[in-house]
């Protein structure tokens, strides 16, 4: 797992420094080499907000859209490194986090050494995966769901709770975990000696403190610029509301058309995967987690940034482990695609052409 965390981000950096100097300069070009391009965008407003919070007024309110763990990370580590470097600090070891908790989960439920380490590597050469090492909370979002399901896995009912009450504080549908979560408290059996009843009723007061991450900082909104429902309404991926899928999908006609067919093969592809795991029975929980957060996309008005919102559903790595070990002959072609879009995703980034 190591050497597969170490490959990719030496070839990110690689591929980021190289590719500056042949090819050519587009909109969104940063200066600074590997840090402007791993700061830029949503990352250069995450640090805005670990430097100086969320402020005041009207201009200000755009920024609590951005949701608080993340900043509170990188203000931490600030103390150590200068901010743009705490960021991608955070989450290079958040991501070799996943990366380990990935690969116990996967060892956990399918005991095949085969699964768990195509599993981590698609995860590892996923087709953004150079932001799990820049300015953003996706690695964090990444190793605190995963973090959630372990816990479950093993009972540990208390400590999935609190890191689900965590990814509701890293984004905005970071509450829908409580759903998938609810799904593996209600399917254990109760301790030798624990009553059913009376622990079913521990799990969900235990349950209960997911949402409250959501819920204060909603709270915090309300009190700050009286408007306890501004983080959706100013969160990137919420800005506009919800609208019908279909909706969604035919707004993105008026994209560019690299645009347009990269985000129709994104789709396709994340929801063919879904369907495959119907049929491999993968577990009902990753089904769950995966399927809502497919359906909380597809009815957002921002489907242009489907790669980024689909780097943090681990549960499409696991499907795509279990398919390339009951179709033998898919792990090549899985992974060869997985790279060349992995490749071609961070070369546009990182020469201007795309900062999603």
């Amino acid at each position: 797992m190591l050497i597969t965390f170490v490959a990719s981000r030496l070839i990110i950096a690689v591929l980021i420094r190289l590719s500056r100097m042949i090819f050519m300069h587009g909109e969104f070009w940063q200066r600074n080499g590997i840090t402007g391009v791993l700061t830029q965008g949503d990352g250069a407003r995450y640090l805005q907000i670990a430097g100086s919070g969320y402020g005041v007024g009207q201009e200000s309110i755009a920024n609590v859209g951005f949701f608080p763990f993340y900043p509170v990370l990188i203000r931490v580590f600030s103390i150590i490194f200068e901010p743009a470097m705490a960021a991608m600090v955070i989450s290079n070891l958040a991501l070799l986090g996943a990366g380990i908790l990935l690969k116990e989960l996967v060892d956990w439920h399918y005991k095949q050494p085969r699964i768990t380490n195509a599993a981590v590597t698609f995860l590892m050469f996923s087709p953004v995966s150079f932001l799990f090492s820049g300015a953003y909370p996706e690695a964090t979002f990444l190793v605190l769901a995963l973090g959630a399901f372990y816990a479950a896995a093993r009972s540990r009912w208390l400590a999935a709770s609190l890191c689900g009450m965590a990814v509701a504080l890293t984004s905005s549908i970071g509450f829908l975990i409580v759903v998938p979560l609810a799904i593996e408290y209600l399917r254990k059996d109760p301790q030798p000696g624990e009553a059913s009843q009376a622990s079913l009723m521990r799990r969900l007061l235990l349950l209960a403190v997911v949402p409250l991450g959501c819920i204060g900082f909603l709270l915090f909104s309300y009190l700050r610029f009286g408007d306890l429902l501004a983080p959706f309404a100013a969160s990137p991926l919420w800005t506009g509301g919800l609208i019908p899928p279909w909706t969604a999908i035919a707004e993105t006609q008026l994209l560019p058309k690299f645009y347009r067919n990269f985000t129709g093969l994104m789709l396709c592809a994340a929801f063919a995967t879904s369907m495959a795991g119907i049929l491999l029975r993968v577990r009902v929980s990753y089904l769950v987690f995966a399927g809502l957060l497919l359906a909380a996309y597809a009815c957002s008005p921002s489907l242009a940034s489907i790669a980024r919102q689909l780097s943090v559903v681990f549960p499409l790595f696991v499907i795509l482990a279990a398919l390339s070990r009951r179709l033998e002959w898919t792990y090549e072609l899985l992974l060869a695609s997985s790279f060349t879009v992995f490749s071609f995703c961070t070369l546009m980034a990182a020469n201007g052409h795309w900062m999603r």
